[in-house]
């Protein structure tokens, strides 16, 4: 099979993953005018209309929805078949994840230099993001996700569990007391994350059959901001302890009730099952599965 032809086929999967012929251009770093000339020599050659153009948007046609589903095969069939000669140089090609921005600041990147010196030609596109990106239209590859999964459409791949931890600075604990029992954390606030509740309860996430009620009138849209508020005494935290641990460490933070310490979160991988055999995504995900699987004994 023709590398031009493969390469065509690539672009065609990039545009109808994206949803414009701009989109796929910004993610594979060519010009749109080559983008869209690549796509209509590939409609030329087969002739067949492979999208339905409009002022908004692009979308499959009848024949690019056939052929999408076939050139997913041939690009991972090319693929694979090109590890098998290339074992010894390790995964190659670019390869874009989406991590949250403290797991990629505080585990992933001082762990990176093990990945890219075993794979001196894979290329990595490291995005530090704590919002949910929609994987096909921002030319994603994969994606790593703390808590529940609920995307059906996508692999998840198990990495392991985070140990969480209750935290307090000790100007709060000094104040309201060190909590000996679960309920004793009612009397804390608490610094919300994401939004704050209305018109329901929240509860702390303890390892423990009492209900203890969660209140607060703070709240924050990120971790950094999360723990520099629960430094500064304004609340209690539950979170990942590798995101607490300088903090702990230094005793900006105490650990509240450790023996009803939160659950574990899990992590997981998120990918479309397409992308299943990418040597690159494989030797990524042997990589980082040690990485976080060892995060649930810190």
């Amino acid at each position: 099979m023709r590398g031009d032809f493969l390469q065509s086929l690539q672009v065609f999967v990039r545009v109808a993953e994206s949803g414009g012929f701009s989109r796929a251009a910004a993610q594979l770093g060519m010009a749109a005018s080559s983008v869209t000339a690549s796509v209509q020599r590939l409609e030329r050659e087969l002739g067949a209309p492979l999208f339905l153009r409009t002022t908004r948007k692009v979308r499959l046609s009848a024949d690019g929805e056939l052929l999408y589903e076939r050139a997913l095969g041939l690009l991972a069939d090319a693929e694979e078949t090109r590890g098998l000669f290339g074992q010894r140089g390790g995964a190659r090609g670019r390869l874009r994840v989406e991590a949250p921005s403290r797991m990629v600041r505080k585990l992933l990147a001082p762990a990176l230099p093990s990945l890219l010196e075993a794979h001196p030609a894979l290329e990595l596109e490291l995005n530090s993001n704590d919002h949910r990106s929609a994987l096909l239209e921002a030319g994603i590859d994969c994606v790593i996700r703390v808590g529940a999964t609920l995307d059906t459409a996508l692999v998840a791949r198990p990495l392991g569990h985070l140990r969480m931890a209750t935290c307090a600075s000790p100007a709060l604990v000094a104040r309201l007391g060190l909590p000996q029992q679960p309920q004793a954390l009612a009397h804390y606030p608490a610094i919300h994350y994401g939004g704050l509740p209305i018109g329901r309860p929240e509860h702390w996430d303890l390892s423990c059959p009492e209900t203890v009620p969660m209140q607060g009138r703070l709240s924050v849209d990120n971790t950094e901001s999360y723990v520099a508020c629960a430094c500064e005494g304004l609340g209690a935290i539950q979170a990942p302890a590798y995101d607490l641990h300088d903090a702990l460490r230094s005793g900006r933070l105490i650990e509240l009730l450790p023996e009803y310490a939160p659950p574990p979160l899990p992590v997981h991988a998120l990918y479309p099952a397409q992308r299943r055999s990418s040597r690159r995504l494989n030797a990524f995900l042997d990589w980082v599965t040690p990485l976080l699987a060892a995060q649930q004994a810190c």
